[in-house]
């Protein structure tokens, strides 16, 4: 039986300095390609030049936040290089910026990799399939919970039954997010309200203007500090760490979750921690087919620049380090790109055990990639319709032991 576990990173990010909006211009599908851009000659020395796209969180997340930051710590080191950010709101639009080859990264997190690798959860169409999805780096989450008005009476999750709350169907691991955080507390969607939102700062936005009781919130987002600054502020519903039947039916779910006391945020400082949900995020991806030098040079500067970002935010700092880093690429369930293991190889981190993993999980998904050629071949040769189709690979995913 083949298993995988969602095990995934996702990365930090904000914007600063020299962010430049990259054009949406269309290539085919596919694969990532170079965008935009790519690490011109030979980047191994000091300096370090070229143009690399990298799809972003949208401006007022938690995730542009930090990816903005470590743009402007490598626009600061590496002056003749330029990493242009590319925002977008939702999960799978960054992804398809790096699928047509309009970023040659994408910034995600929680279980969005592994959902595309294996092609559920969204990306289970015809239109998708299993992607050839690698890593490039990954961060900590500083902590995520469910956010309420500061002036209302939800005073934990299971207050937020009968109420309405923030779903994003766009973004699959938020989406996911907002399903274990009601199943800490016994809930589920049926016990709420759902109101659809097309994205994480747009649900911020419902909760700030009242259309809903509850969203998901990274408690740094510039949104969330805007929230605790305004009238009805904010109030995070937490997840209490000894609660065991709690984070159980949570990793029933999404086994990648993990219990944090953070002490940054909105409203939180060491005298005020708060005990929420984490996983890997910010975490860096690129397609398997990107230009190497490319993601060589992005995850060199990306490292050496490490004081010049670090410098900016207190959480960056304490937890985005090589340590992490390498500590969550060894729970990752997606292989590391050439370019980057390049990079890792250099700062001599790379091991053999790292390589051979890394082999075995590309093997992997060449027989996803395999089968989803077969399956597509015999939908069609049964015309086997889309709404049919999603049924039909999953069935055949599992027949085949995925």
């Amino acid at each position: 039986m083949k298993t995988w576990k969602l095990r995934l990173i996702s990365l930090t990010a904000a914007l600063s300095l020299s962010l430049v909006l990259a054009s949406c211009g269309g290539n085919e599908t596919g694969g990532g390609g170079s965008a935009g851009g790519s690490g011109s000659g030979d980047n191994a020395g000091g300096n370090l030049t070229g143009d690399i796209v990298v799809a972003s969180h949208e401006v007022g997340s938690g995730g542009y936040t930090y990816v903005a930051l470590q743009i402007e710590g490598m626009s600061e080191d590496f002056p003749d290089l330029k990493v242009r950010a590319l925002p977008a709101g939702t999960e799978s639009t960054r992804a398809y910026y790096a699928r047509l080859g309009d970023a040659q990264a994408f910034v995600t997190g929680g279980a969005t990799p592994g959902y595309l690798q294996e092609g559920i959860e969204g990306y289970d169409t015809r239109e998708w399939g299993p992607q050839a999805v690698t890593s490039i780096a990954f961060f900590p989450h500083i902590g995520y919970p469910f956010g309420v008005r500061g002036n209302s009476d939800i005073m934990t999750i299971a207050d937020l039954k009968g109420k309405t709350v923030a779903i994003t169907p766009a973004s699959p691991s938020t989406y996911t997010n907002v399903v274990t955080f009601l199943a800490f507390a016994g809930l589920t969607l049926d016990d709420v309200t759902p109101y659809e939102v097309a994205s994480s700062a747009l649900g911020y936005e419902a909760l700030m203007n009242g259309q809903v009781d509850a969203c998901f919130y990274n408690v740094t987002a510039s949104k969330a500090y805007e929230q605790q600054s305004s009238g009805d502020s904010v109030r995070w519903l937490e997840f209490d760490p000894d609660d065991t039947e709690g984070w159980e039916r949570v990793w029933a779910i999404s086994p990648i979750e993990v219990p944090k006391v953070t002490t940054v945020g909105a409203g939180i400082d060491e005298e005020h921690p708060v005990n929420l949900m984490s996983s890997p995020y910010p975490q860096y991806c690129a397609w398997a087919d990107a230009d190497e030098e490319a993601i060589y040079t992005l995850t060199k500067a990306l490292w050496e620049a490490r004081e010049e970002w670090a410098a900016k935010d207190a959480a960056m700092a304490d937890t985005f380090t090589m340590e992490t880093n390498l500590e969550l690429m060894a729970q990752s369930s997606t292989p590391i790109h050439p370019g980057a293991v390049r990079y890792y190889e250099e700062a001599g981190v790379w091991t053999d055990e790292m390589e051979q993993r890394n082999s075995e999980l590309f093997a992997y998904q060449a027989e996803l990639a395999e089968l989803w050629n077969e399956t597509v071949a015999a939908a069609d040769e049964q015309q086997i319709s889309d709404e049919e189709f999603t049924d039909f690979w999953l069935q055949a995913r599992a027949d085949a032991g995925f």
